[in-house]
């Protein structure tokens, strides 16, 4: 995909960086954050001119729409307030702020004239506790109600169904995009590899909550990244959801943790600790519709992927343990 004007909401985080160093160049892209999870605007958006940067929240939506060119092509809305502890510790302002979000950003598509598709990053998590396998019909709508954690899965689940019926109604191409457990470079906060990477460099116990039996797909994010490029450049995934993951790269947290140990050249102990909150025993989805319509492959497999990962957490948390080059 050339010479297209391209949106990034929330553009700043793990996904945005590596979404943007794949599209900048040859077309021209604008990212909106609001920086809630940083502490700086990041290195990497000040180091790349050809990167435009608005620090705002995209619920600002004429403050949005005054930064960006009026011909702009593409949306991809990554915004959103994400991690189980995050939203746990405060799941009315977590659902809030992503469903305000989401409505701001399809007032935003609908006002721009030129606008080719959305692309909106919904979650795994709208398949709720039992998602083994899940293609994307089987969404979970059983959801507890009483559960802090389903906010952000039905807020997620809101947005596409919010998204797809805007895009329905101005005549704007839709397509949702349904990640399983990406990881890689770049990315912090609350995720699973980030976690045991920090604690196994730091040479402290690598906690694991619940039984550690928990089976997950795990997902490079140079794979994901090639399936969201297969999206742009198809016609076929317009108005379809998607799941993007690598169900080959498979394994439980236990088994994510060792491994992560053994990459980090830590002699950390395992911890086993108790989960304040209802955890998914089985996440692997079913890529058979990428597969067939777009021809998405994952190509990243896990013990390559978290070496990949481990080198730059210990560049990033130890220096001093990274090897020099030659």
């Amino acid at each position: 995909m050339n010479e297209k004007k391209i949106l990034l909401t929330g553009g700043a985080g793990f996904i945005g960086h590596h979404v943007a160093q794949a599209l900048r160049g040859a077309n021209e892209v604008h990212v909106v954050d609001n920086l809630c999870r940083h502490r700086a605007v990041p290195a990497w958006l000040t180091a790349q001119p050809d990167v435009r940067f608005l620090h705002r929240d995209v619920r600002d939506v004429e403050a949005v729409r005054r930064f960006l060119p009026s011909d702009l092509t593409h949306i991809i809305h990554l915004a959103a307030v994400a991690g189980v502890q995050t939203v746990q510790n405060d799941p009315v302002e977590s659902m809030r702020s992503n469903l305000e979000g989401n409505l701001a950003v399809g007032t935003l598509a609908e006002a721009l004239p030129r606008l080719e598709r959305l692309v909106f990053f919904s979650s795994s998590e709208v398949y709720g506790p039992n998602a083994a396998g899940v293609a994307e019909s089987h969404v979970d709508l059983r959801l507890r109600v009483d559960e802090p954690r389903w906010t952000y899965a039905i807020s997620k689940l809101a947005g596409e169904m919010l998204l797809h019926q805007i895009g329905r109604r101005s005549g704007l191409p839709v397509t949702v995009v349904r990640p399983f457990n990406v990881y890689g470079p770049h990315q912090l906060g609350e995720s699973a590899v980030h976690s045991f990477a920090a604690q196994a460099l730091a040479g402290e116990p690598l906690r694991i909550r619940g039984s550690g039996q928990q089976r997950r797909a795990w997902c490079h994010v140079r794979d994901l990244v090639h399936g969201l490029l297969l999206i742009l450049g198809s016609r076929r995934a317009e108005g379809e959801i998607f799941n993007l993951g690598n169900p080959d790269a498979v394994c439980t947290v236990r088994e994510l943790a060792t491994a992560i140990r053994t990459a980090a050249r830590s002699r950390s102990p395992l911890r086993d600790e108790p989960t304040p909150f209802d955890d998914v025993l089985d996440r692997v989805p079913s890529i058979e519709k990428a597969e067939t319509l777009l021809g998405f492959a994952p190509r990243v497999a896990l013990p390559e992927g978290l070496e990949d990962t481990v080198r730059w957490y210990e560049g990033l948390y130890a220096p001093s343990r990274v090897q020099p080059a030659g």
